[in-house]
């Protein structure tokens, strides 16, 4: 529910209950207004490292526990996820359409040529937030893309040459897979004790190996046709 204080404000100073991060066992610092203010500034475009980077809220390590734990607020958050992906697919697509619209005039007008031949991408908005989902959930692009039913691995980087809002959810969802190992190395941590210590270490050490691995990369947009 919408506080008083929030009128005529956005998001990222709307009022949040205290948030504790004092080091140390401690209850629970959920609370529902925390759910509701992340998926309005997720809806608005900002990412999780600008969320977590207000003191007043949660770590990645806590935000991702809160979604593991908290059936509401995952659904709400991947709902919110979805809905700004195919915004995103959206005005791109509109840019497409223009871009398109100018290249026909411009070949009607014989100021350019047409252009005939190669296959079609096979790319659909339904196809590109069915993969990033797999991505945010930490599996790797070889993996998913050894499953038959998704796409090859050089369609992939072909669409992330060429389509600007797959680009934009896959490195979104490539920080969100980050945040879920930051989580699974804390809670590996955790459970440390002086029987289990040299193991203990060895799994941080490779969930933060994969971590250095995991991230995004920088694909250079292709020129257009």
């Amino acid at each position: 529910m919408p506080h008083p204080d929030d009128k005529g404000r956005s998001p990222e100073h709307w009022w949040l209950p205290e948030m504790d991060h004092t080091a140390g066992a401690k209850p629970s610092a959920y609370h529902p207004r925390f759910a509701e203010v992340i998926c309005a500034r997720v809806a608005i475009g900002d990412t999780l490292r600008e969320i977590v980077a207000d003191r007043r809220m949660p770590s990645y390590a806590t935000l991702f526990r809160w979604l593991q734990v908290h059936h509401d607020f995952a659904v709400r958050y991947q709902r919110t996820r979805d809905e700004v992906g195919a915004r995103r697919i959206w005005m791109d697509q509109i840019e497409r359409e223009r871009r398109a619209e100018g290249t026909r005039i411009a070949i009607k007008l014989g100021r350019r040529r047409a252009w005939h031949g190669g296959p079609k991408s096979g790319y659909t908005p339904a196809k590109a937030r069915a993969f990033c989902r797999r991505v945010a959930k930490g599996e790797s692009v070889l993996s998913i893309t050894s499953d038959p039913t998704t796409p090859s691995k050089r369609a992939i980087y072909k669409w992330l040459k060429r389509e600007p809002a797959f680009r934009a959810m896959y490195v979104a969802a490539k920080r969100e897979a980050v945040g879920w190992l930051a989580f699974e190395a804390e809670m590996t941590a955790d459970r440390a004790e002086a029987g289990n210590l040299p193991k203990i270490k060895r799994e941080v050490a490779r969930l933060e190996a994969r971590i250095g691995r995991i991230g995004a990369k920088k694909y250079r947009a292709l020129p257009a046709d």
